[in-house]
């Protein structure tokens, strides 16, 4: 199949590109910088052109003075768009840890230490451009602009759709600065990553047989204590008064509201209760979402996967380290 020179040029680029390892840190230099004409530099050269030809024919010295005021003003501007970019600085920054289905936000520094004010930089993910069309920014672009001497964050954010490790991969930086008739990019390769929950999804009820496991029937009472640890299936005899009647009013089903003593209950979070369910990636949505409901109602839960058992514990850190085994579970390290 037939390919333009221009289609081959970008995809040879393409292919080199990915040859490169990530780096953590990126100084845009000459080797990395590209510039090629945008739709309106086209055209402006053809109307050069045009102009040339007419003064040419006509012998009109006004209309040689306007051509070639207007082709200095192009070669002047194609140094412009590349110092827009040249010399910037790319730094690795955080991304926050997401759940399967939100948007994974990238945190890139950029530093203009010792460099001109740059303006009109825009940062997607797409490899190469399509510099021909009339708009080129996406909604997963941002366009930012750095003043001189200066150090700024530039988010760009990613829907997460698998869980365990995410990488952003490739990224692009171009600027059409300030003429728009030239288009000037840099890809970089970053080595940065985001770590993707299972979403939690599927009953969200506590499963109350692993609180009975650990507490016993004598500490697990519907209605006493202050520290409320979840729900049970109503029992014939149990008051009225401990119905979980906001549930019942949803059409869920009746439950009994389940209190324990003042101390903290414990709660095992097993892969056995979870293993008939459909798929390996529900059972862990499933997971997950126990531990999130568990972190707020704080209990003191614990974890069991075929691979690896958390004991119980509470609090921000004891949740993340559940959450990140759920996410790197059957994962290659």
């Amino acid at each position: 199949m037939y390919t333009n020179p221009i289609s081959r040029y970008l995809h040879a680029l393409k292919a080199r590109i990915q040859f490169i390892p990530p780096q953590s840190h990126v100084k845009l230099g000459r080797r990395r910088i590209y510039i090629m004409p945008s739709r309106y530099g086209i055209w402006f050269t053809s109307t050069l052109l045009v102009m040339l030809f007419g003064a040419i024919n006509y012998n009109n010295s006004l209309g040689y003075l306007l051509t070639f005021l207007l082709t200095s003003l192009g070669l002047v501007s194609i140094l412009y768009t590349y110092r827009n970019l040249a010399g910037l600085s790319v730094e690795v920054g955080k991304a926050q840890a997401v759940f399967v289905g939100e948007m994974a936000d990238f945190k890139l520094l950029i530093d203009n230490q010792g460099q001109a004010a740059r303006y009109a930089l825009n940062w997607q993910l797409a490899p190469a451009p399509n510099f021909w069309k009339a708009t080129e920014t996406s909604a997963q672009s941002s366009v930012v602009e750095v003043e001189e001497n200066k150090t700024i964050l530039v988010s760009i954010k990613v829907l997460a759709q698998e869980r365990g490790y995410f990488p952003l991969g490739l990224v692009t930086v171009f600027t059409r600065y300030p003429l728009g008739l030239f288009h000037a990019w840099a890809i970089l390769n970053l080595d940065m990553k985001a770590l993707v929950y299972p979403a939690p999804l599927g009953q969200s009820l506590l499963p109350a047989s692993s609180l009975q496991e650990v507490m016993g029937e004598s500490t697990l009472q519907s209605g006493s204590g202050e520290d409320f640890l979840g729900y049970r299936a109503y029992q014939l005899g149990d008051s009225p008064r401990h119905i979980a009647w906001k549930v019942e009013a949803r059409d869920q089903g009746t439950f009994i509201k389940q209190f324990g003593g003042t101390g903290s209950p414990m709660l095992w979070l097993d892969w056995k209760q979870v293993s008939h369910l459909a798929s390996t990636e529900t059972a862990l949505s499933q997971l997950a979402l126990w531990v999130v409901l568990a972190d707020k109602q704080g209990a003191c839960y614990g974890l069991r996967l075929p691979d690896v058992e958390i004991p119980p514990s509470h609090g921000d850190q004891h949740r993340v380290r559940c959450l990140q085994a759920l996410a790197l579970f059957g994962k290659n390290p």
